[in-house]
């Protein structure tokens, strides 16, 4: 769902109690022995040339009704939380947070919120590997 003003307002206003932090699970596991991992260095060659690099720091979820405007009966809305740390350069890092909406007629019984959010990136992810599939994978 898209992040109007309404329901930005809305996941504002919600109490900071009503916030539980999203922790992920991995993508795969490893079935063989884990390799080291390279260095990282784009993020020094990113900051050394002054341009923005943003880093999440934090993810967390709430619930609420909503209503939107021309329906009857009030739906869930699954509210996403993504802080996010900006820093530009070497200078002091300031935080940003977005919300990502969720909205669905299933009630808390159904899903948690946290599963709600893994279903709809589970979704997504599967949306794209039939659109590769149906057109094939677009290279530059």
């Amino acid at each position: 769902m898209d992040a109007h003003p309404k329901v930005v307002a809305l996941a504002q206003g919600l109490p900071k109690r009503a916030f539980r932090p999203l922790v992920r699970l991995p993508r795969y596991e490893i079935a063989t022995e884990p390799r080291t991992k390279r260095e990282r260095v784009k993020e020094g060659i990113v900051r050394a040339k002054g341009y923005q690099n943003k880093k999440l720091v934090g993810e967390s979820v709430a619930e609420s009704t909503y209503r939107p405007h021309k329906c009857e009966r009030d739906h869930r809305l699954v509210v996403l939380r993504k802080n996010i740390s900006v820093q530009k350069g070497e200078t002091a890092p300031f935080d940003e947070v977005r919300y990502l909406f969720y909205i669905t007629n299933h009630g808390p019984s159904t899903y948690r919120a946290e599963a709600m959010v893994v279903l709809a990136n589970q979704r997504c992810d599967q949306k794209n590997v039939i659109e590769q599939l149906k057109n094939g994978v677009w290279r530059c």
